[in-house]
């Protein structure tokens, strides 16, 4: 029978809950950001915003992966995506569970639930950061590499391939910065001839990893027993004394005697 949540169970459903909420803050919250002085580029689970700098002013749209060029890019943040949705549902769940107080009877369902949430919410962050920058040189070569291979760059061994930003209308902004780019590492920058590009994860990304922080904090707090039950479980811990009257206290008294 659920009992009321201990201190214990109390803080790791919150965490869990926090976990949950960060991870589904992500959704709507940029994962990576590629940025130049006249151009920049902004990819979010459900698409890209583009932003383009000119003597006019800066001008600002979205635009699906698709739309961009970049199919691959974008399959990789779907996968992602559907990752930490998926373990933002487990998170709720578990919290739910454990402030209930499901945790006493049903500790090794919960930890595995909790387990899977945890590996959930890590590989989107993951995957991103392993095989982004494949994906990132397949879509401009057109064409799909294995899992986390980079494509060879300005070599005789194959195509090299240099990012772009396609800012709609069909106009193209080319940095000129040769092979250098998100399409080469996860994270970097590069200057030359007076034109800088940064490239690096977003508060999305970095807020997917502080949601499986609070995961595995919370998962080390399940594991660990209540020290201090709380007083409804003090009181049904209690031994229970009966106090049957007899019908002769004294069974003895009525014996005859010599």
């Amino acid at each position: 029978m659920p009992t009321r949540p201990t201190g214990v169970r109390r803080i790791t459903s919150v965490l869990f809950w926090f976990g949950a909420a960060a991870l589904l803050a992500t959704l709507f919250l940029g994962w990576y950001t590629v940025s130049s002085s006249a151009a920049s580029q902004t990819f979010y689970v459900a698409g890209v915003a583009v932003e383009q700098s000119g003597s006019g002013g800066s001008t600002n749209q979205a635009a699906s992966y698709s739309d961009e060029f970049l199919p691959h890019v974008g399959a990789l943040y779907e996968i992602a995506g559907g990752l930490v949705a998926s373990a933002a549902a487990l998170g709720l769940g578990v919290g739910c569970l454990i402030w209930a107080g499901w945790a006493r009877t049903r500790t090794r369902i919960l930890f595995s639930i909790a387990i899977c949430a945890v590996l959930l919410a890590a590989l989107g962050p993951a995957l991103l950061a392993i095989d982004q920058p494949a994906a990132a040189c397949a879509d401009a070569q057109g064409f799909s590499p294995p899992l986390g291979e980079i494509l060879p760059q300005a070599s005789g061994n194959g195509p090299s391939c240099t990012w772009e930003f396609y800012l709609g209308d069909g106009n193209w902004y080319s940095p000129g910065l040769g092979s250098s780019g998100p399409q080469t590492s996860f994270v970097g920058s590069t200057s030359q001839h007076g034109t800088t590009m940064t490239w690096g994860p977003g508060t999305g990304w970095y807020l997917a990893l502080a949601g499986t922080a609070f995961y595995a904090v919370g998962v080390m707090l399940s594991s660990r027993k209540d020290e201090h039950p709380s007083s409804d479980e003090d009181a049904s811990r209690r031994p229970t004394i009966s106090h049957e009257r007899s019908t002769n206290p004294n069974p003895h008294a009525s014996e005859c005697r010599p």
